[in-house]
């Protein structure tokens, strides 16, 4: 990914075809290829549930999005399941959400449970000082009940400035494909809240392809590499397969495969957090040697990446 500068890097184009590992080369830097609409969000794609609790990851990510883009924080739990998380616990999650990474405001849309109509209520109206945080869990489950209201997000993050959080599952879904989850076989593809569903099926799979072609494997170590080797192999897919370790996020801006910013968590482990604790703005900021642009200049925000480009 170019020269390391701090827990801070800038992302190459991810466009050759076959695996790509966020940690692999990439001569690609200064982006000049891509045009940016004004209107477009940023997504940030992250493994561990509890990203938050990194500081290296919690205090970029409120560097890169300045206070005015955090005031409505869009929670969808579909992922998450009884199995992590009881139903009548998502408010008081999601409201911890909004408090840790300073968001003034939350709002629940459980697509298991919500109409269309009230969907549209709450995506239509967001902006660029919203975000969609797709949390983490079943990938299966994700996919089939996220499937009506695909069109809403895809069009809020497009062309609505709308940000995305895509946590493990939820990065699998801004991708082109959920594929990759069966080949890690982690998740329940005949969760008892699923209907019978062939997930080779490349339209029953297919994800918001948010980043132009870009699929993800979560969660990667070289333990997992076997897996992925066997799973290009035996896969007739022409976009390449990103993978992203646990103390790795990726940002891109929606609609390009271009990975724009790397973030790496350098501590061993999260910080503990207190339910009312709100991190608005950070108490030690990164320092901007760690935060650079495409220049080598500090980068304050991700609009001084854009800029850059």
């Amino acid at each position: 990914m170019g020269n390391a500068m701090g827990n801070f890097h800038i992302g190459s184009a991810c466009t050759q075809h076959g695996a790509y590992h966020e940690d692999s080369e990439d001569a690609d830097r200064d982006g000049s290829e891509f045009g940016f609409e004004d209107n477009s969000g940023w997504i940030f794609a992250v493994g561990p549930f509890n990203w938050y609790a990194f500081p290296e990851f919690r205090r970029s990510f409120q560097q890169l999005m300045p206070a005015e883009y955090r005031r409505h924080l869009i929670h969808v739990p579909t992922a998450l399941g009884k199995n992590m998380m009881p139903p009548a616990q998502y408010t008081q999650h999601a409201e911890m959400l909004a408090k840790v990474l300073g968001y003034e405001k939350v709002t629940v849309l459980d697509f298991k449970t919500s109409s269309r109509a009230n969907a549209r209520n709450i995506l239509s109206r967001a902006g660029r000082d919203s975000c969609i945080y797709l949390d983490g869990g079943n990938t299966f489950v994700l996919r089939h009940f996220a499937r009506d209201f695909d069109d809403m997000i895809a069009h809020a993050v497009r062309y609505q400035g709308v940000s995305c959080i895509g946590v493990s599952a939820g990065a699998l879904l801004c991708g082109s494909t959920v594929e990759t989850a069966v080949w890690k076989g982690r998740d329940n593809p005949k969760d008892p809240s699923l209907p019978e569903l062939d997930w080779a099926d490349p339209d029953v799979a297919e994800g918001l392809n948010l980043l132009d072609g870009n699929a993800y494997f979560m969660h990667y170590d070289a333990s997992w590499a076997d897996v992925v080797t066997r799973g290009q192999d035996n896969w007739d897919y022409k976009y390449p397969v990103v993978t992203i370790m646990d103390n790795t996020m990726l940002v891109y801006e929606a609609g390009s495969a271009k990975c724009h910013a790397k973030i790496k968590a350098m501590t061993a482990g999260p910080e503990p957090l207190s339910p009312t604790r709100r991190s608005n703005p950070p108490t030690r900021a990164p320092s901007l040697d760690s935060l650079s642009g495409l220049d080598g200049k500090p980068a304050r925000s991700l609009r001084s990446l854009r800029n850059m480009m």
